[in-house]
Formats: C-alpha cells, structure tokens, sequence
C-alpha cells in the first residue's frame, strides 16, 4: 500500500503546489498553516463541514487528522459524502441520482438522509464510545425506512482490538441473535468485540432491527486484501439472514458508479476524488 502513501505525496506536491523548502522530510502530513486552509479536502463545503463536525463534543472527529493528514479516511469520507449530503438537504433529485447509482443492488427509492460522523444514541447504552463514518437512511419499496452503516478505510485496515466484553454488549449480540456456532465460538463471552462486529451491532441496534432494515458496508481499496478477508471472516460466523447484510465494497468500484450517473458540481468532486485517492 506504500504506492498510495507516494501518490498523496505526489497530490501535495504536484497538485496542491506546496512548497517543497517545508516539506523536505516527505510523510503525508501538511503542515499547520496550510492545513487550516482546508487543502486536505476537494470542495469547501467538505471542508467547513468537517471544521463544523470537529467542534462537537459528540463526535470523534480528531481535528489535527482530520485536517492535515493526507491519508486520514476521516478526511476521505468528508471529501466523498459531504457534497452529496448537501445536495439531499436541498433535496436535489442530482444528488439522490449518485448515490442510488452507488448502491445498485439496493431497493433505494428516496434518500432520506446523509450523516457523516454519526454518534448514535442507543437504549440501553448511556455512551457509545465509537460514531459511524457515514449513516444512509432511505426508503424503499411501500416506503420501508433502511438504514446503511458504512465504515470507510483508506490505508488503515479494520481494527482488531477486543473491546466491550461487558454484559451490555454481549446482550445486545444475544437479543439479535446473530451469531452461528463458529461466531459464538469467535466471540465468547469472555472477550470483547473487534470493529466490524461493534459496527455491525451499533447499526442493528440503531435501526432498531427489524424496525429498519440494515446494511453494513465496508469501503475500502481494491487491493486492500486484509480488510476484504476480515470482512469476509466476520460473515463466516454470521447467520445467513445476517450475513447477507454485510459486504466489501471497492472504493473505486462506487466512485465509478457514482461518476457514471453524476454531472456538474457531483462530476468534479468525484473526478478529483479519483485523481485524489485513486490515480
């Protein structure tokens, strides 16, 4: 992956014009003067948005990350989502277009809603110390409500560490029943739950299952193998009906999609979110 680590390096250099004189040591951080001046992002609005996210106390926006690192997927997920959550609060049919687009094996007949950096309040759970990257809401077919939780990886993979072994969270697991006789075995009671299984639970108990119906997506690179078979493991020890909520979704492969059903401002974010990340 140290291919993408130069191509961002490249970004600073050969798009953003930076000067090399304060840059000598590489790394893919900008310095603070110019991190401020919102150059890890593609539109303004991904950047006054993510400074407006920063200030909340509920969420988890690391402000330092988020606006000068080049390969925080934090940064990534404003530049990708943030022009289309505007777009849906101005209930443009262009915006509601791309991300159908995006998401084509789902029943998407109205994009009800766009949150990036969602900390969601859950009964029964008085602090909920993770927030989602992006949160869908749509309405499908006899306008069922769907909730989609989308975790989004740039050059990180999935994160491992077992937390919230506590009762709470294994009764949340036990009520949704989710799990088959390898995933009890993968999650016993003794241990906690890695990241994907944590979001996997959050959007279950976020939707209120089967108040709402859910999908759990996670977006990274084509050639990030190891999230792919994290991803793939987690399904393993998933019940069927549950398995099929969970997916790997090729980041090139949805801004493709996206592109291929998008025009004016929607087209030039994507196309620079492409030469951004991808090129």
């Amino acid at each position: 992956m140290e291919k993408y680590r130069l191509l961002q390096r490249r970004y600073r250099l050969e798009v953003l014009r930076l000067n090399p004189d304060q840059y000598l040591q590489g790394g893919h951080h900008l310095i603070s003067e110019d991190a401020e001046k919102g150059l890890n992002f593609i539109s303004s609005e991904a950047h006054l948005y993510a400074l407006k996210r920063s200030r909340s106390w509920r969420v988890f926006v690391n402000r330092e990350r988020v606006l000068g690192n080049l390969i925080s997927s934090q940064a990534l997920c404003f530049n990708l989502f943030t022009d289309l959550k505007m777009g849906i609060l101005q209930k443009d049919p262009a915006a509601s277009r791309v991300i159908k687009n995006m998401f084509p094996t789902l029943p998407i007949e109205k994009i009800i809603s766009v949150d990036l950096e969602k900390l969601p309040r859950i009964q029964g759970f008085k602090k909920v110390a993770t927030s989602f990257d992006t949160i869908l809401v749509f309405k499908g077919p006899k306008s069922v409500e769907s909730i989609i939780g989308l975790e989004v990886k740039y050059l990180e993979g999935l994160d491992e560490r077992r937390v919230g072994r506590g009762k709470q969270w294994h009764s949340l697991a036990a009520s949704f029943g989710i799990f088959n006789k390898k995933g009890l075995a993968e999650y016993p009671p003794k241990f906690g739950f890695n990241q994907i299984a944590r979001n996997f639970l959050l959007t279950l108990a976020y939707a209120r299952y089967p108040q709402k119906k859910v999908y759990n997506f996670t977006l990274g690179l084509k050639e990030d193998k190891e999230t792919q078979e994290k991803v793939k493991r987690f399904k393993n020890g998933l019940k069927k009906s549950f398995s099929q909520m969970v997916q790997f979704i090729p980041l090139e492969d949805l801004v493709k999609r996206g592109l291929s059903a998008s025009d004016g401002k929607y087209r030039d974010v994507l196309q620079k979110f492409q030469i951004r990340y991808f090129a």
